[in-house]
């Protein structure tokens, strides 16, 4: 993990302020009717071609610095540490999932990083892995024993998920970097608690229109942390989360907004990537990324 000394410390920008027509370009149009769908994609598609700073995430080196355009909104206690960590949550994530290594080296980075693969059958029910093998892949997976599915069974599989996404669709699965505009790169802190977890929108950067668009993809997540938010819940009562907004270049042209989010754990002081989305502007060619 990349760590910031006292002649290095870490400067992260907190917006004070809201971009214009954030939440109420949501609520009317400008004739005073609720946008249509389509007028939601063409709004967030202009927004994104006004990106020019993009950076690469080729090496570890380059996933850190893409993140210097990263702004926090405020509104909740966070200490400088916890920004600290969730910057190079943020940008270790980039790295291993998207910079230029492959499938085996983002597993070993996720093992030890303390996650485990999810069992068989959340894979199997919840996430519909037979049937997208199939339409991504290719072939059957009725000979798999889901009650009995191990490491070395849930590796192959994630490896050939992995690499017909990024096959398909020449380029519009793969990831060419990330922008650094002003706005392009931001965080919304909320707190959650056995009863409430909902996640505060994201009006501030690009706003609305583009973190939050008529169009919603979550991508395939194999991997959890123990003990699990529930239990991370019901034993720390109240739980910091981060969603953060950024914007990807694809190989074929693409600007796609995304969306990662975060909770903290307090007794192992570290941020846990819970879920990882693709919003508003998805072409024909997109696949849920494994992840």
């Amino acid at each position: 993990m990349r760590r910031i000394g006292a002649s290095q410390r870490l400067v992260i920008p907190i917006v004070l302020g809201c971009v214009a027509g954030g939440l109420a370009w949501w609520r009317l149009s400008d004739r005073g009717g609720l946008p249509t769908k389509a007028s939601m994609i063409a709004e967030a598609r202009k927004e994104l071609r006004k990106l020019r700073e993009l950076r690469s995430l080729a090496t570890r080196e380059e996933a850190f610095a893409a993140l210097d355009g990263w702004k926090v909104v405020p509104g909740q206690n966070i200490s400088h540490v916890q920004l600290e960590k969730l910057r190079d949550a943020l940008a270790e994530f980039l790295f291993w999932r998207f910079g230029s290594l492959g499938p085996k080296e983002y597993r070993e980075w996720r093992a030890a990083s303390g996650y485990e693969f999810r069992s068989g059958a959340e894979l199997a029910l919840e996430w519909g892995l037979p049937e997208r093998y199939r339409e991504l892949v290719g072939g059957s997976l009725s000979d798999v024993d889901w009650a009995h599915f191990d490491k070395g069974e849930a590796s192959r599989l994630f490896d050939a998920m992995f690499e017909a996404g990024e096959a398909r669709g020449s380029g519009c699965n793969r990831v060419a970097g990330v922008y650094t505009d002003d706005g392009a790169q931001i965080t919304s802190l909320t707190v959650w608690t056995p009863m409430d977890q909902r996640w505060q929108t994201i009006e501030a950067g690009l706003g609305q229109r583009v973190w939050f668009g008529p169009r919603l993809a979550n991508m395939r997540c194999w991997y959890e942390w123990k003990p699990g938010q529930k239990a991370l819940l019901a034993r720390d009562k109240r739980v910091l989360c981060a969603l953060t907004g950024l914007v990807l270049a694809f190989e074929d042209g693409s600007r796609r907004p995304i969306l990662l989010s975060h909770l903290w754990d307090r007794k192992a002081q570290r941020w846990i990537l819970t879920t990882f989305s693709q919003r508003t502007v998805l072409p024909e060619c997109a696949v849920p990324l494994e992840y």
